[in-house]
């Protein structure tokens, strides 16, 4: 599991590897919520998604990107709000070695 690091602020913009694959990630926070978009190597892999707390970021089936992302709270159950983004609102990469259950 990795952490993707984030800044308090309502809306960002930022490239990381995940996956050994060049990441673009958007968070954007709106009045309805945070949302989520993410391309990874040229190909959109989310797309304004609502994110919740432990709920996975990236559609379920889809094979081109390895892995999963969610947003996790540290304190709760609450979805994620922009200003605990890095404190209370994680942002995490599942690698599917993550995900494997024993």
């Amino acid at each position: 599991m990795q952490q993707i690091p984030l800044a308090p602020i309502p809306s960002q913009k930022f490239t990381v590897t995940l996956a050994d694959q060049a990441c673009s990630i958007l968070v954007q926070a709106k009045a309805e919520g945070v949302f989520f978009d993410m391309v990874a190597n040229g190909t959109q892999v989310a797309s304004t998604t609502l994110a919740l707390n432990a709920v996975q970021l990236l559609a379920c089936g889809y094979t081109a990107f390895p892995g999963q992302i969610i947003f996790l709270d540290t304190q709760g159950n609450s979805d994620p709000e922009w200003q605990g983004f890095g404190s209370r609102y994680l942002l995490l990469y599942i690698s599917p070695d993550d995900m494997v259950v024993a």
